[in-house]
């Protein structure tokens, strides 16, 4: 991840802010982590900074970061800034990445206040001072507002540092989820989970012909054959009709996991980013829903 800020007091640079690491925490209240380094232009003895780091993805705003409050002098210092957002914004900025592109970037905007004071003149590398300096010794308020910068981070970045981080391990927190009353269930489902999240990964790196491999792993791992899954399921007419389904679901992951035969996409996988991100919603709902009706089932028969 880069990303590098000027911050400026009327004429003068007084610092800059190199932001050059990521990070994220919580599942239910996701919060973004970016790590920088502030910096002094060889003029300024000391800054003091009340800063905050505002972020926006395809005109949505993903957050702001509580300000920032630094006193840096001679030494560099490291800063760090956390922006609360969630699920949802999270999803927003996966879903409009690029295939083609490795990396991607977010617009981001530092604002605020700060006051500097300089060096004295003697000490300074231009040797003047100017009519809108400080005098030595004294401070200079000003307030930052700058221009739109652009953070570049790395697909695989994304997914390793931020995504997996606010996956939840007992739920794939997917606001439908997989039950965990039922233990053995769970167990019987481990595999299916996990070949849910590799899709995850490989939609999140731009992989998208992958997901479709992964979804039919995950639909392949259920225990027991596809044709036996449902046998548990009390109501024949239901059981009919989620067989029916589990059919076509196979049908269509199945469809984008080969290279097509004719037509303009030949020698191609006829998938794209939205033809992923469908594929794993619609797995995603139908996971949730046979697990539900097997737990219930269970605990049905349990009680006769």
């Amino acid at each position: 991840m880069r990303g590098s800020f000027t911050v400026s007091g009327f004429h003068r640079t007084v610092s800059t802010l190199e932001l050059n690491e990521l990070g994220a925490s919580g599942v239910l209240n996701p919060r973004l982590n970016f790590y920088g380094e502030v910096s002094l232009t060889p003029e300024v003895k000391e800054v003091r900074l009340e800063v905050s780091l505002r972020l926006e993805y395809r005109n949505e705003l993903i957050g702001e970061s509580k300000p920032l409050r630094e006193t840096v002098d001679q030494d560099d210092k490291n800063v760090s800034f956390e922006i609360v957002t969630s699920q949802r914004l999270l999803r927003h900025i996966t879903d409009g990445l690029p295939s083609s592109q490795s990396s991607f970037q977010i617009d981001a905007r530092l604002q605020g206040l700060g006051w500097y004071y300089l060096k004295p003149i003697d000490e300074r590398a231009n040797g003047y001072q100017t009519g809108d300096d400080p005098e030595p010794g004294e401070w200079k308020y000003f307030e930052l507002r700058s221009e739109k910068q652009l953070i570049t981070i790395e697909r695989s970045e994304w997914y390793g540092k931020v995504l997996a981080q606010t996956k939840s391990e007992q739920y794939r927190f997917l606001e439908i989820a997989l039950p965990r009353s039922d233990s053995t269930l769970a167990q019987e489902w481990g595999k299916t989970v996990e070949h849910l999240q590799k899709a995850e990964r490989a939609y999140a790196v731009g992989d998208d012909a992958a997901v479709f491999s992964y979804l039919n792993g995950a639909r392949e791992a259920l225990p027991g054959t596809i044709q036996r899954i449902c046998d548990g399921i009390h109501d024949t007419h239901k059981k009919k009709a989620v067989n029916e389904l589990l059919a076509k679901v196979g049908a269509y992951i199945h469809s984008g996991r080969h290279v097509a035969q004719t037509g303009p996409e030949d020698g191609k996988f006829p998938v794209d980013h939205m033809d992923a991100a469908f594929a794993i919603d619609l797995m995603r709902t139908v996971l949730s829903h046979l697990s539900l009706i097997l737990s219930t089932e269970r605990d049905r028969a349990s009680r006769q």
